[in-house]
């Protein structure tokens, strides 16, 4: 793996996203606040999910938002994410009803977790920013029973490249976030820079799942137009990433 300069490639990320966890989640929770937004997430997560209740394993959980909304729907939740500071914030929220999710300090390339142990794998706004991300899903399939689901939410947040984007997005520049994310750390994200929605799916396909399929999340698309999209960012069509494992 590349080297930072001050550890690994994931060490760096940690350190960004950790730093970032109190502002992050706090937007999280203001978005969430809206009843049309919960709803919409909500949907997007029923529509994918087996009939419940599932056990589900959320991978770069970051702050809990979707680990908890799971959880409300009735799903048994593990939560793995490797910033610590995401993780105090995902274990300092307590979901509205249902038994709380399970937060562990895990990688999401390798969680570490028993072969077969879940029903669905769901990760938000992860495969951007995964390592070795064909590593990772061979890995989330062998984590599923058969005809468990993968269900990911991603974008292609920077087909043109991270400075071109934060120059024209909502805000100031996040100099954090592009000192993190340098021409050395990009290299080890392959699908940081993805330019289409099929390399997303053509990942899942390489890991052996079947029925896969993308869908572009309009309904988010209309209410990140109308409500605004989180400082340094652009608006961006979110798509839902969905795969099966065979049936035995």
């Amino acid at each position: 793996m590349t080297r930072h300069e001050d550890g690994t490639v994931q060490d760096a990320l940690d350190a960004y996203w950790s730093a970032r966890a109190v502002d992050y989640d706090a937007h999280q929770v203001r978005r969430e606040g809206e009843a049309r937004v919960r709803e919409a997430w909500r949907e997007v997560w029923e529509r994918a999910l087996p009939p419940g209740p599932c056990r589900v394993l959320d991978v770069g959980t970051g702050a809990g938002g979707v680990a908890h909304l799971l959880a409300e729907l009735g799903h048994e939740v593990v939560g793995v994410d490797h910033a610590e500071g995401m993780l105090e914030r995902a274990r300092s929220r307590r979901p509205a009803r249902g038994t709380p999710p399970t937060f562990l300090h895990a990688d999401a390339v390798d969680p570490g977790l028993a072969a077969g142990s879940f029903d669905a794998v769901t990760a938000r706004h992860v495969l951007w920013t995964l390592r070795e991300p064909d590593r990772a899903l061979a890995g989330w399939r062998r984590l599923l029973r058969p005809g468990g689901v993968v269900v990911a939410v991603d974008a292609l947040w920077y087909p043109e490249g991270l400075r071109p984007v934060h120059e024209a997005a909502s805000g100031p520049l996040d100099a954090p976030m592009l000192s993190t994310y340098s021409d050395r750390v990009l290299a080890e994200l392959p699908l940081a820079q993805a330019a289409g929605v099929a390399e997303y799916a053509a990942l899942l396909v390489r890991a052996g799942f079947v029925d896969v399929t993308t869908e572009p999340l309009t309904r988010l698309h209309d209410l990140d137009r109308e409500l605004g999209v989180a400082p340094g960012h652009r608006l961006r069509q979110q798509h839902r990433i969905r795969g099966t494992v065979p049936a035995a």
